[in-house]
């Protein structure tokens, strides 16, 4: 497996998150490295973990697992409905 490096690089966005708050770089850019490794550490683990969750707006995938629910959960309503008209 390839080793990666996280190697020094600047930008004017790096800048300015670096000028409004230091610790925002650091956990934005050096924290979380190694943390998808199994022998990370527990706490950059929880960094890279907390880093990379996504939102449903962001992360559209999320919408197919909830969507199956309602069409089952409305069908067996459905049908206990009609059970019930006789």
């Amino acid at each position: 497996m390839a080793t990666f490096k996280n190697e020094f690089s600047w930008s004017k966005t790096r800048d300015e998150i670096f000028k409004s708050c230091p610790r925002k770089y650091w956990f934005a850019y050096y924290g979380f490295w190694n943390g998808w490794l199994k022998d990370a550490p527990e706490r950059t683990r929880k960094i890279y973990v907390l880093k990379n969750l996504k939102t449903r707006s962001t992360n559209p995938d999320l919408y197919t697992l909830d969507f199956p629910f309602p069409a089952f959960y409305n069908a067996i309503k459905y049908q206990s409905f009609l059970s019930c008209l006789g």
